[in-house]
């Protein structure tokens, strides 16, 4: 995949540890959809330690992966009839991965960025005007990554081929204007 000598390690699984996710977006009705529509963009950023690589666990240092997307976004609302909001959606966009090694004191940055999708299911709650509080489950898929290990590091010549697949739960506080 690049690299001259490089190992192919062919399909591994690699163990990610409980992380972390954060962002921000916006979104508004547009005149050519019904009400019940919204467009916007959404921007996430996820970090988590990988714990494993195939069977064995990662040992003598540390390996830390993180994304941050960028998304265009579209919802459906469902009426409920309640306070309670309801809605689905999906998106298109970019993704920045991020892996980072560190070994023996040495921490080295390897970076691609791919084409991603995400889909998202959520709730709302209004806690003042203007003001929600909301829960929502979010995948998150991309094509996939090729991220080259180059020699002269300590480390083995490896390239690798990363298909990402998250699961994210996000809760928080949504203000409209």
């Amino acid at each position: 995949m690049g690299s001259i000598g490089a190992t192919t390690l062919g399909s591994v699984s690699i163990g990610t540890d409980t992380g972390y996710n954060f962002g921000g977006g916006f979104g508004t009705t547009v005149s050519f959809l019904p009400e019940s529509w919204t467009l916007g963009a959404q921007v996430l950023y996820t970090s988590s330690g990988i714990s494993t690589v195939g069977a064995a666990a990662v040992t003598g240092g540390s390996l830390d992966n993180s994304t941050l997307s960028v998304m265009g976004v579209v919802n459906y609302h469902f009426d409920t009839g309640s306070d309670l909001g309801l809605y689905v959606g999906g998106g298109l966009g970019i993704l920045q991965k991020d892996l980072s090694a560190t070994l023996a004191g040495t921490t080295i940055t390897l970076s691609d960025r791919q084409f991603g999708w995400q889909g998202q299911v959520g709730m709302d709650y209004p806690i003042a005007e203007n003001t929600k509080l909301f829960a929502e489950y979010r995948y998150q898929g991309s094509l996939d990554w090729d991220i080259n290990f180059p020699a002269g590091l300590g480390l083995p010549v490896v390239a690798i081929s990363i298909n990402q697949n998250t699961h994210n739960i996000t809760m928080g506080i949504r203000f409209a204007m």
